[in-house]
């Protein structure tokens, strides 16, 4: 049999590093592959030592744009032909990352909105849980808007200590904290009215399994990896966890 020459993916990781093992991790586990070389070609960038982008974006902090673009010049260089970037956040900076590159770039935002024409929404409104450099940023909100959908943001306490706490506890490796606080602002968004939930931190989908939200919760990883793979020419299995679904009201 001819083998299909399928694309080779640029993953610009390592921000963080758990997140990015959970996007390699959905693209192999959603391709369906029968051996080895029918999956995805990957080289992965991984790089921590990215500036933090929340920081840069409201806290003044150094900007991640030079060593963005220097990912993703790199990943051009070593043979990719397209790129997706395993960060919500890094999308702030996804015209720097295109045009480093020149090379096509998945947005991780038009991908998840995708997977939400797949669920429920009822009135409309889409809670978005993410960092406060993504919510800053406004490239969630604006999308949802476009695609006929409300916007629904957590209180400012709860983005602080639930969800940003969240995040900084599964950077630091503090699982059991990390669960704690993101089921406490999962269950604020939806007491609130949010007909589903956006996980638009590629840290949080890591923190959800066994949560019953009673709505559905869009991994946003996990519609970046169908993407990767359908850009790649590669197979997809098919998944009935792309939206985990309502267990009750």
């Amino acid at each position: 049999m001819t083998q299909v020459r399928l694309k080779r993916l640029g993953l610009l990781g390592g921000m963080g590093p758990s997140a990015t093992l959970d996007v390699l991790q959905k693209i192999v586990e959603l391709t369906d592959a029968n051996t080895d070389q029918q999956h995805l070609p990957i080289i992965v960038w991984n790089l921590p030592q990215i500036p933090d982008r929340t920081a840069s974006l409201v806290g003044g902090g150094a900007s991640p744009a030079p060593l963005l673009a220097a990912g993703a010049r790199g990943l051009r260089q070593a043979g990719a032909d397209y790129i997706s970037i395993a960060c919500n956040t890094a999308h702030h900076w996804y015209d720097v990352i295109r045009a480093a590159s020149c090379l096509p770039v998945i947005h991780i935002a038009d991908t998840a909105i995708e997977a939400l024409a797949g669920v429920e929404v009822r009135r409309g409104q889409v809670a978005i849980m993410a960092t406060a450099g993504t919510i800053a940023s406004g490239f969630y909100q604006s999308r949802l808007l476009r695609a006929g959908y409300i916007p629904l943001l957590p209180h400012r306490s709860v983005q602080d200590e639930a969800v940003s706490g969240a995040i900084a506890h599964a950077k630091a490796g503090r699982w059991p904290e990390a669960v704690r606080a993101v089921s406490h602002g999962v269950e604020h968004v939806v007491a609130r009215g949010a007909d589903a939930v956006l996980l638009a931190c590629t840290e949080l989908p890591l923190l959800v399994r066994g949560l019953q939200p009673h709505v559905p919760m869009i991994d946003a990883n996990r519609a970046l990896a169908h993407a990767c793979i359908r850009h790649a020419g590669a197979r997809q299995r098919a998944d009935p966890v792309m939206a985990q679904e309502p267990t009750g009201r």
